[in-house]
């Protein structure tokens, strides 16, 4: 399993502690690679951090999973991202993709699992409320 951005790792985390085999948390910042491995140690899981720019180079390294949270901001990094989910997808990876309606997040050859609206900050995100939306990669 393959956490894109992984920030401070909490999918990869909740990856490790549902049994995944093998939990790979990559970012470019360093400082998230960090916090995420001490994240895991504090939640006693085995975790790997890559700090590879994946999306930069357009493919990911083949797993059977990928997840990706809140990474669809700016419109180059989000088509590059998005190209390199679908080439993973093409290779019979499993790409979810957990989005709080970013303006470039992908619309389309997604089928949602699940949405909730959560309350966040008014001072950050300009709105008090969010919908957050679960999706898997489903077109190739």
């Amino acid at each position: 399993m393959l956490d894109v951005g992984c920030g401070a790792a909490i999918a990869a985390i909740a990856a490790a502690r549902a049994g995944a085999r093998e939990v790979v948390a990559n970012d470019t910042d360093h400082a998230a690679l960090y916090m995420a491995g001490r994240n895991a140690e504090a939640n006693a899981v085995t975790i790997r951090t890559d700090p590879t720019d994946y999306v930069s180079a357009g493919r990911l390294p083949p797993v059977d999973v990928v997840l990706v949270a809140d990474m669809f901001y700016h419109k180059k990094q989000a088509q590059r991202l998005l190209n390199a989910l679908v080439h993973a997808r093409a290779h019979g990876c499993r790409v979810i993709i957990a989005d709080g309606q970013r303006a470039f997040a992908p619309r389309e050859g997604v089928e949602a699992i699940a949405s909730d609206t959560l309350p966040v900050s008014r001072d950050v995100e300009g709105v008090s409320q969010r919908e957050v939306r679960l999706l898997e990669l489903t077109s190739e």
